[in-house]
Parts: structure tokens; C-alpha cells; sequence
């Protein structure tokens, strides 16, 4: 059985540098930018969330710590924005993540939110899969080019 709980100190040390470096990553393939640059940029962005009062949940299975979520709630909207979703990797491929995000739905559902938003990195295959499958929808697309 998975569960979604309130992410102790202890797993938000762990949780957040693989997660900042996962999104500098991201960034840095997906903007054709150097990795140091974006590095930095996660880390600013990091801060934002903070300040905007980030929540984070740890993702639960059989007492083992499998990932977690940050997120933002806008409740003059009822919306949420999924910041991050990230399975730790010795346990991706395995569903967990499809039943993390099923979890955080039905989670926010109970409280009264009516949306739940994210952004994805275009050649992020697998997550825009699993999205799909849970019937998201394209909203808006990004598009650049160098120059």
C-alpha cells in the first residue's frame, strides 16, 4: 500500500539535491545550456518554491521511503501545481510513480482542489506517458530555437 505523508528534515535533505540536480539535468538538455548554469537557476528556483510555501510528501511503500512531491496549493483558484515528482531510482519502472500521483490526486480531491497543473520537459518520455494515461491534457507548449 502506498501513502503520501508530510516529508520529515531527515527526507527533505536526501529528497531535495537529487531532486534539484534531476531538474538542473532536465533543464540543461531540454535548453541546450550549460549544466552549471542551470544548476544555479534550480537552485533559484528552489528558493522561489520555498518561499512561496512549498509542501513536500514523501512517497511511502512497505515503510520504505520511495521518492516524494513538492507542490504548491492556490486555494483562491483550488488549483495545485506539481513542482516535482520524483521516484528515487532503484524503484522507477515499477508503477510507483503512477500510484503516487493517483494518491496526490485523490488527496487533493478531498480538500477541495479542483486542478492539478505541472510543467514536463519535452523529451521526458516516460512522465509524458504516464500522463497521459491519466488523462492530462496539453495546455500550452514552449518552443525555442538558437539562434
Amino acid at each position: 500500500m502506498l501513502v503520501l505523508r508530510a516529508m520529515t528534515p531527515e527526507e527533505q535533505s536526501l529528497f531535495q539535491p537529487l531532486s534539484l540536480e534531476h531538474y538542473a539535468q532536465e533543464m540543461a538538455s531540454n535548453y541546450n545550456a550549460p549544466i552549471e548554469e542551470m544548476r544555479i537557476e534550480a537552485q533559484k528556483e528552489a528558493e522561489k518554491a520555498q518561499m512561496q510555501n512549498a509542501q513536500f510528501l514523501s512517497i511511502v511503500a512497505n515503510n520504505q521511503v520511495l521518492g516524494g512531491l513538492m507542490y504548491l496549493i492556490n486555494e483562491s483558484r483550488q488549483s495545485a501545481f506539481l513542482l516535482e515528482i520524483f521516484v528515487y531510482k532503484e524503484y522507477r519502472g515499477k508503477g510507483w510513480g503512477k500510484k503516487a500521483l493517483q494518491t496526490f490526486e485523490q488527496q487533493l480531491k478531498a480538500a477541495g482542489i479542483k486542478q492539478l497543473r505541472f510543467n514536463v520537459f519535452n523529451d521526458n518520455w516516460t512522465a509524458k506517458n504516464l500522463y497521459t494515461s491519466l488523462n492530462y491534457e496539453i495546455t500550452n507548449i514552449m518552443m525555442q530555437k538558437e539562434l
